[in-house]
């Protein structure tokens, strides 16, 4: 049976690891930078896309998808399942347009994981410090934070889990600790979902030209 690994040509899938906690790594996977120069006038004005504006307050999300994250004062990140970069970047020219304005598409430089399950709060706590509680730290949240060693950029999702965003180069890494980790926990042994792939081979978390 073929293993779900964090490597640039991908299958999509789930990986059960054990009761209470499954990987889903998505099909495809749009991540696009926005960033706004001090002096422009965008500053001043909410930019909305799709009817839904950025997020103003730090650590915190808006929309469903596409999904915009704060990254810092003037900075943001949207991501998406459903749209392709290009559309996500033409809608987003077309609503920064006449502004000191950066639209990156930044899709081949990110993975994301899904975690899934009631087990994901006690896998994350053995490699972070950031308060997990959900009263705290609820769905339209996000934080730039450390997970053992490496910087992500984590969210709760509406289910019962939280996504993560890492640098690609560090992905498999990630994958395997969330693997080792999973081990301590002792969770009761599922079997691995077989991958799941969409029309023949994908390409996950490649933008698509």
């Amino acid at each position: 049976m073929s293993e779900l690994r964090a490597t640039r040509d991908m299958p999509s899938g789930m990986d059960r690891i054990g009761q209470g906690l499954s990987i889903r790594m998505p099909a495809r996977y749009t991540t696009v930078s926005i960033q706004i120069e001090c002096g422009s006038p965008l500053v001043r004005h909410p930019v909305t896309v799709r009817g839904v504006e950025l997020p103003h307050s730090p650590n915190t999300t808006t929309g469903r998808d596409p999904i915009f994250w704060w990254r810092g004062p003037n900075h943001w990140l949207a991501t998406s399942e459903g749209l392709r970069a290009s559309e996500l970047v033409s809608e987003l020219t077309v609503a920064t347009a006449g502004g000191l304005c950066a639209v990156v598409d930044t899709s081949d430089a990110m993975t994301a994981f899904q975690l899934l399950g009631s087990a994901v709060p006690a896998l994350l706590a053995r490699g972070t410090s950031l308060d997990l509680d959900r009263g705290v730290f609820a769905p339209g949240r996000c934080a730039r934070t450390r997970l053992t060693g490496l910087a992500v950029l984590l969210r709760p999702l509406e289910e019962d889990g939280y996504e993560v965003l890492v640098d690609r180069s560090e992905a498999q890494f990630l994958l395997d600790w969330f693997r080792d980790c999973a081990a301590g926990l002792h969770l009761s042994h599922e079997a691995v979902l077989p991958i799941e792939t969409v029309a023949g081979t994908v390409t996950a978390n490649v933008a698509e030209q």
